[in-house]
């Protein structure tokens, strides 16, 4: 699932609650990619005290294509954000992949 989907069906807050009560809530295999799913993944661990919101995590550390200005500037938001967010996903049994 891709959340450049959402564009157009809410702010950031609201695509990203969409994220994370109605994506992340399917069973089943599913992989979600796009800006909006780290701070769904911050959602869902605030919302959800116990558990893992799945069990792999895929995080890149470097842009695979050049960035606009505000790619770059919401980079910055996700760099800022992202050790928080892997610590307790670590803490809580999912496996990160960095590449």
């Amino acid at each position: 699932m891709h959340t450049d989907s959402l564009i157009g069906k809410g702010d950031w807050s609201e695509e990203s609650r969409i994220v994370s009560d109605d994506w992340m809530a399917q069973s089943g295999d599913w992989v979600i990619e796009g800006v909006t799913a780290l701070r769904a993944m911050r959602k869902w661990l605030k919302n959800n005290p116990q558990g893992k919101p799945c069990e792999v995590v895929y995080w890149s550390e470097e842009a695979k294509e050049p960035l606009s200005a505000g790619q770059r500037a919401m980079g910055v938001g996700h760099s800022n954000m992202w050790p928080e967010i892997k610590a307790e996903l670590q803490r809580r049994g999912c496996e990160i992949v960095t590449f």
